[in-house]
C-alpha cells in the first residue's frame, strides 16, 4: 500500500491532552471535514480491532461507513480503516513530544482492490489529499479553541 499523503502539525501541548482528544473519536466530526458522527458499535476499550460506524454526507444525502482501528499503540499511534467500494484507506496518526509541545503526524495510505480502482488510483490519492490533508490543521484548531475542554477534565 503506498502513501497518498503525508502530513504534520505543532501543537503546543502535553503529548497526553493531544493524545486523548485524538483518541476520542466520538470527537472526530470538530476536525474530520464531512464526517457528521462516529459512534462506537460496542463499548468495549479502545484497541486494535475496535469497530466504529461513521456518518458521511451532506444532510440530504448520508451514509454510514465501518471504521476499524487496525493498530494500536497507546500513546504513540492509531490507525484507522475504512473502505469504501474497491479503496481501503488506512489514516495512521501518531504524536511525538517536540519543542515543548507535540507533533501531530498524520500518513494516509490507499489500496485499490480492483483494475478499475487501480487505474483511478492516483486521481484518488489527490482527492484524498485535498479532502483529508487539513486533519491536522482542523485538529490544531479545535484543540486551541478549547473544543476537547470535556474530554481532557
Amino acid at each position: 500500500m503506498s502513501v497518498s499523503f503525508e502530513r504534520a502539525e505543532w501543537i503546543g501541548a502535553p503529548l497526553e491532552d493531544v493524545w486523548a482528544a485524538l483518541v476520542t473519536l466520538e470527537d472526530a466530526p470538530l476536525w474530520m471535514p464531512g464526517i457528521h458522527q462516529v459512534r462506537a458499535v460496542d463499548d468495549t476499550p479502545l484497541t486494535h480491532g475496535k469497530q466504529f460506524e461513521v456518518v458521511i454526507g451532506n444532510g440530504s444525502h448520508e451514509a454510514v461507513r465501518d471504521m476499524y482501528v487496525t493498530d494500536y499503540d497507546l500513546g504513540f499511534s492509531i490507525t484507522l480503516t475504512s473502505k469504501a467500494g474497491g479503496v481501503t484507506a488506512d489514516y495512521t496518526y501518531s504524536v511525538e513530544p517536540h519543542k515543548n509541545g507535540t507533533l501531530l503526524m498524520l500518513e494516509a495510505r490507499c489500496r485499490a482492490e480492483t483494475l478499475t480502482w487501480k487505474l483511478a488510483k492516483p486521481f484518488i490519492s489527490m482527492m484524498l489529499a485535498r479532502h483529508d490533508g487539513t486533519h491536522l490543521r482542523d485538529f490544531r484548531n479545535a484543540f486551541e479553541a478549547g473544543q476537547f475542554e470535556a474530554t481532557l477534565h
